[in-house]
């Protein structure tokens, strides 16, 4: 069996390569359209700088803390840093694809005002629960009788906010498919049902990449409640958690700005841009 040091390094080995290959990846797309002649929103800047980097970032540190816990001595303090910087970073992700995600099924909606409401509650209780209750499982762990990695039982409240967390982006993407089911019944031009395929289709993948970390933790909070052990899965699952969802919401931006672009090129009737623009542009 392989041990869990060397799984664990080479996941985040393997989440720090995808990450700096999708930095070089999404490198034109940056120079041309943030620091060359601006063609995203400012506050899409904002989005795309801060997944791109703090992905970077955090696969980078994330992969030396590793090796020095795992290979050097820890104490409670190191343990408690580690556990903290997982946590804020995680939840730091999780609200940049919230807010990509939110804004996609909003003007899928066509801005319904009720819709951007429901997204706006579930956002901010998706945040507001990962910063109280995931902060109070980190407070309490700092005072098992545990290292990093070995633990009797991960707190309740770790469980409780990923199972919140997967019914919040199962809500979202109920949105999506409830709206894509009305669209497809509808008299529809092709290359805008493509865009709406293509944004509901994006949406779906970016949910269940959301819930990576969620389920893993759910996983380890039950096994190590019947039997105190390893916390594997979370551990294996952050590196690759943090490498896609840093990706995925900046190839979201990245390809609903180039759709956009290609197709209010190709149409001239204004009911076709309207739609347009409600689904696609982000302004």
């Amino acid at each position: 069996m392989i041990p869990f040091s060397v799984l664990a390094q080479a996941t985040s080995c393997a989440g720090l390569a995808y990450t700096v290959c999708e930095w070089f990846h999404g490198l034109p797309f940056e120079v041309k359209n943030i620091w060359g002649s601006p063609k995203l929103p400012r506050y899409l800047w904002y989005i795309y700088l801060s997944a791109r980097y703090t992905g970077l970032i955090c696969e980078i540190s994330y992969l030396i803390a590793l090796n020095y816990l795992l290979n050097g001595p820890s104490s409670r303090r190191m343990c408690s840093i580690f556990w903290c910087t997982q946590q804020y970073a995680g939840t730091f992700e999780m609200i940049l694809l919230h807010v990509v995600l939110s804004k996609r099924v909003h003007a899928l909606w066509h801005n319904n005002n009720h819709i951007g409401a429901l997204l706006v509650l579930l956002s901010t209780v998706s945040v507001v629960a990962f910063v109280t209750l995931g902060g109070v499982a980190v407070y309490k762990m700092q005072y098992m009788d545990s290292n990093c990695f070995m633990v009797k039982a991960l707190p309740k409240e770790i469980i409780y906010v990923c199972l919140l967390e997967i019914f919040i982006q199962a809500s979202i993407w109920s949105l999506v498919f409830i709206k894509y089911m009305s669209f497809r019944r509808q008299p529809r031009n092709e290359k805008v049902f493509r865009l709406v395929n293509h944004v509901n289709r994006e949406g779906f993948i970016l949910s269940i990449l959301a819930s990576l970390i969620p389920v893993a933790a759910v996983i380890d909070g039950i096994s190590t409640h019947m039997t105190p052990g390893l916390v594997i899965m979370t551990y294996l699952a952050f590196p690759i958690f943090i490498a896609i969802i840093s990706s995925a919401v900046c190839r979201t931006i990245h390809s609903i700005h180039n759709l956009s672009q290609k197709l209010e090129q190709d149409m001239s009737r204004a009911g076709e841009g309207l739609v347009l623009t409600s689904i696609g542009p982000f302004d």
